[in-house]
C-alpha cells in the first residue's frame, strides 16, 4: 500500500502525537518526517515553505495538499480517509460537541497546560505566569470532569472522537509536573490509552523524555 501522505512532527509534541496516533488507529498509510526543533529545523526554507508559521505538525497529502494546525489536520484526515464515524460524527449535535471541545482545547486548555508544564519539561525558561496558569488549569480539569466527561467515558460517549485525541495527549505533559490528575481525568486517560492499539508506539519518545527528567 503506497503512503497516503507525510506527517512532519516532533515526537515530543502532543499535538503531533495525536495526529500520528489517529493515522495509526485509522490504518492510514503514511510517512513520518521528524523535525528536530532543538536544532531549528522548523526554520529552514523548505519547511517554512510548507508552514510559514514554522511550527509542527504539518501534513502533506500524496496529491500535494498541505495542512497545518493540529485540529485542522485531525479534521482533514477524517474527511479524506474512510475512518469511523465516531471520530468525527456526521450527526449534527455530536459534531457540534466535538467542535466545541476542539475549540476549548485550543483556546483554553492547551494554553494553560503548556504555560504550566513547559518550564518543567525544559521547553522554556520563562516561569512567569506559572501559578496563574496552574489555577486556570485546575478550572479546566474541573470542567473536563464535570462537563465534557459527565455523560460517558469519552467526549461524545462510548468511543473516542478526534476531540479526545486532541485533549488526552497533552495530559502526558503533566507527568513532568507535581500536579496530580483528578481521578476522573486519570481514568479517562487510561481508558483512551487502552482503546488505542498504537498508544505505546506513538507516545514512547515523550514518555521516555519525561522519565529521563526525573
Amino acid at each position: 500500500q503506497a503512503p497516503c501522505g507525510s506527517l512532519y512532527l516532533s515526537r515530543l509534541s502532543p499535538s503531533c502525537l495525536a495526529i500520528w496516533l489517529l493515522l495509526c488507529e485509522g490504518n492510514v498509510a503514511h510517512l513520518l518526517v521528524d523535525v528536530d526543533l532543538s536544532q531549528g529545523e522548523q526554520f529552514k526554507p523548505d519547511f517554512t515553505a510548507l508552514n510559514p508559521r514554522q511550527e509542527v505538525p504539518v501534513f502533506v497529502d500524496e496529491d500535494g495538499t498541505v495542512v497545518f494546525e493540529s485540529n485542522a489536520i485531525l479534521r482533514y484526515i477524517c474527511n479524506t480517509f474512510s475512518l469511523s464515524d465516531a471520530l468525527y460524527p456526521t450527526n449534527t449535535p455530536q459534531r457540534a460537541r466535538v467542535e466545541m471541545a476542539l475549540d476549548w482545547r485550543q483556546t483554553r486548555l492547551y494554553p494553560n497546560l503548556s504555560k504550566y508544564a513547559y518550564p518543567e519539561l525544559g521547553f522554556t525558561k520563562d516561569r512567569s505566569g506559572v501559578h496563574e496558569a496552574e489555577t486556570r488549569l485546575m478550572e479546566d480539569l474541573s470542567m473536563l470532569e464535570g462537563f465534557w466527561l459527565r455523560d460517558g467515558p469519552f467526549i461524545c460517549g462510548e468511543e473516542p472522537s478526534i476531540a479526545d485525541y486532541a485533549i488526552v495527549l497533552p495530559m502526558l505533559l503533566l507527568w513532568a509536573t507535581p500536579l496530580e490528575l483528578p481521578p476522573t481525568v486519570s481514568t479517562y486517560v487510561g481508558h483512551f490509552a487502552a482503546f488505542c492499539d498504537h498508544w505505546d508506539t506513538a507516545t514512547a519518545a515523550l514518555r521516555e523524555y519525561i522519565d529521563n527528567l526525573q
